[in-house]
């Protein structure tokens, strides 16, 4: 599984390079103490892809990167992992005004994650226009948990997109 996201990573990287006149700035926001293995080949990853990235370690920092570091970037990769303890609703299931504003103006963002739903919300929940989750992140509903969340028996993550949405999405 690893090489495989590795390589669909280093693949997605490769193509926007080729689209783009300049290398992006990266903002590589690691959020997560589970599996750190997993953040090293994203990081490896982008370097693989030709690109060099600003790190950002949410959990030593104990919070998330603010506006004005966010705006310096172009493209944010935020791991949030799998452990439900990430900083991404900035540990008390609110919205994240700083991400918010970057995207607003016209900043790109990567959410990788199994759980970041689980942090804040109930299986079942539906978004819609005005919610984080819907206007940003183009879910319209979370379904069902992953495995790692206690959901043993069915466990495959879903989200319902929005309905002709501009976003691309990949669960692994």
């Amino acid at each position: 599984m690893k090489k495989i996201l590795h390589f669909l990573f280093v693949f997605s990287l490769s193509v926007s390079s080729l689209l783009a006149q300049d290398k992006l700035s990266v903002l590589f926001v690691h959020d997560s103490n589970y599996n750190p293995d997993r953040a090293d080949v994203l990081k490896s990853a982008i370097t693989t892809a030709g690109y060099t990235y600003s790190n950002f370690d949410a959990v030593a920092a104990g919070t998330t990167p603010n506006e004005e570091l966010l705006s310096e970037h172009e493209l944010v990769i935020w791991y949030a992992g799998d452990d439900q303890t990430a900083h991404f609703w900035n540990g008390n299931d609110t919205d994240n005004e700083a991400l918010k504003s970057y995207l607003d103006n016209g900043g790109m963002l990567w959410l990788q994650s199994k759980n970041f739903l689980f942090e804040r919300y109930a299986v079942d929940d539906v978004f819609t226009t005005g919610d984080f989750v819907f206007d940003y992140l183009g879910i319209t509903k979370y379904a069902i948990r992953t495995p790692s969340s206690g959901d043993v028996t069915i466990g495959i993550p879903q989200f319902d997109l929005v309905t002709a949405n501009n976003f691309t999405s990949t669960v692994d």
